[in-house]
């Protein structure tokens, strides 16, 4: 038979084609779940690696790692500790403490920052990577745990005493802040008692003294240079304004015959109520200045309420028009008491105002009448108003601002 060159060309495309498609089937498919395996490589080698340093990972050798897609609704994270107590530290070295943070979720948690409210108190996670942008990021996987550690630096706490926050920012979808309270005691270097100065609530006029002292516990040489009581912030503190507080701080270095200890110094530290403070709540701070090395300044706070057994009302005696010379009554106040009062003393300052006391309702009210004299310049005026307040055996001095706009002459009817 013969056979055409055409008809063995097509046999052989055929075949060619036919051995093609064998070597195609014959040939290993990808596994699909290798794939997938390949593509968490990396992360598994990360989980690897920390159970071996220790993280804690819950992974056994050969597990496929799941990665649940379900969001629960419960925070991803477990704090061993929210609150945490450094104890007693000392005050010349650094503290550190761990503490355990377990990942209880079906999927890895990336703790992103740890910022905190003090640099005397830090925290950071045992194992971090470095991310391109030079961010640092610990990645918690499920079922895993980490520690946390905190460290103290004495050196950067102005005091004994330290209550501080640290803020754990995450990707946890259901609680992307975590906040743990760091509560921290330094080994003091000098022992100051009372802690606060507490008058409480004093009659105004009434002498008031708080005695306390100031004993060195270090074994190195301690100096009080001075004890300062620093302005207190009047009203919106971006106004700038501020009065002095009421009370005064004496520190007085006591005889060494009188000292607890031999070689360790102790002071005297009284605190005084001026006996004309005027009336209102204060709670200023003071400071003892020091040739500590760790602490120069060290604060303690002090409290008083001055209150009086009579009212003024209102507070300041105002004219709201502008005034003449010679207008009498352009302001009243009136001082008023639980008991029948009297009002003397009275005077006012500059001289182009007049203040007398007149009777009030009852016995126990009296009226403050403000007035301007015939000879009173023009311009405004901003005076000061004193006067004595006694009922029984209470006596008290007050004083209050009067302020008025004074005219040059009257105006033309």
């Amino acid at each position: 038979m013969k056979v055409r060159t055409s008809h063995v060309i097509t046999a052989l495309i055929v075949g060619a084609g036919i051995v093609v498609a064998l070597a195609v089937l014959r040939s290993p498919r990808p596994n699909p779940s290798k794939v997938k395996l390949d593509s968490t490589d990396k992360f598994l080698s990360q989980v690897q690696d920390i159970r071996e340093r220790g993280g804690g990972s819950s992974i056994k050798e050969g597990q496929v790692l799941s990665i649940d897609k379900k969001v629960s609704d419960k925070p991803a994270l477990e704090f061993e500790q929210l609150d945490v107590d450094m104890g007693v530290v000392p005050n010349d070295k650094p503290t550190v403490k761990r503490v355990s943070v377990k990942n209880v979720s079906g999927n890895p948690v990336d703790i992103m920052e740890v910022r905190t409210s003090c640099h005397c108190t830090e925290g950071k996670f045992d194992y971090v990577a470095v991310l391109a942008d030079g961010r640092e990021v610990a990645t918690i996987p499920p079922g895993g745990d980490m520690g946390l550690v905190i460290t103290v630096y004495p050196d950067r706490i102005h005091g004994f005493y330290a209550k501080k926050q640290l803020t754990i920012a995450t990707n946890d979808p259901v609680m992307q802040q975590y906040l743990i309270d760091v509560t921290t005691r330094v080994d003091p270097e000098l022992k100051v008692e009372p802690d606060i100065f507490d008058f409480g609530t004093v009659q105004r006029g009434t002498p008031a003294e708080i005695r306390g002292f100031v004993r060195q516990l270090t074994d190195t040489p301690v100096t009080i240079s001075k004890v300062q009581v620093p302005n207190i912030a009047e009203g919106d503190p971006k106004k700038g304004k501020s009065i002095t507080p009421p009370v005064t701080i004496e520190v007085v270095r006591r005889p060494e015959s009188e000292w607890a200890s031999p070689g360790k110094t102790e002071w005297d530290i009284i605190a005084k109520l001026e006996p004309d403070a005027p009336l209102g709540e204060y709670a200023p701070v003071y400071w003892l200045v020091t040739d500590l090395k760790r602490v120069a300044e060290i604060e303690g706070k002090i409290y008083v309420k001055v209150v009086s057994f009579f009212d003024v009302s209102p507070a300041s005696l105002g004219a709201r028009n502008v005034v003449t010379p010679g207008q009498a009554k352009v302001a009243t106040a009136t001082v008023s008491s639980a008991e029948p009062i009297a009002v003397s003393d009275i005077t006012v300052s500059g001289n182009d105002l007049g203040v007398e006391v007149v009777p009030g309702a009852s016995p126990n009210a009296a009226e403050i009448v403000l007035s301007v004299k015939p000879d009173a310049t023009a311009g405004l005026k901003n005076e000061t108003v004193e006067f004595t307040v006694k009922s029984g055996d209470k006596t008290s001095k007050h004083s209050m601002r009067a302020f008025v706009s004074v005219q040059a002459s009257a105006p033309a009817a």
